[in-house]
């Protein structure tokens, strides 16, 4: 993973190191935060943020019908639909379970 970091990341910032060492605040600033975007993704990890926290993901806003269709708007929606319980688990019982709770539901 460092190896990584420094091929991809580290390069970047070293090249222009003499443009940061002039710039002013806001400049560091969005460069700080890109760069603790790059670490948090390599490392998996995020903030404890309310949607982190629950598991769930963001829902991306949709003002066409096309948009309000796809799946970036619906795929959170589903999965926060979805019995928490059935999230930490392999395929196969995922699906079966999941495939159970919809006949149950909907034929009840």
């Amino acid at each position: 993973m460092r190896s990584v970091y420094y091929s991809l990341t580290y390069s970047h910032l070293q090249y222009a190191i003499g443009v940061w060492g002039g710039a002013g605040k806001t400049a560091l600033k969005r460069l700080n935060v890109l760069h603790n975007k790059v670490l948090r993704a390599m490392t998996y990890s995020s903030y404890a943020t309310r949607v982190a926290t629950r598991g769930g993901y963001i829902w991306q806003m949709a003002s066409t019908v096309k948009a309000k269709r796809s799946l970036k708007h619906l795929g959170p929606k589903i999965w926060d639909s979805i019995d928490p319980s059935l999230y930490d688990i392999s395929l196969p019982v995922f699906k079966r379970q999941l495939k159970d709770k919809l006949v149950n539901e909907y034929s009840g």
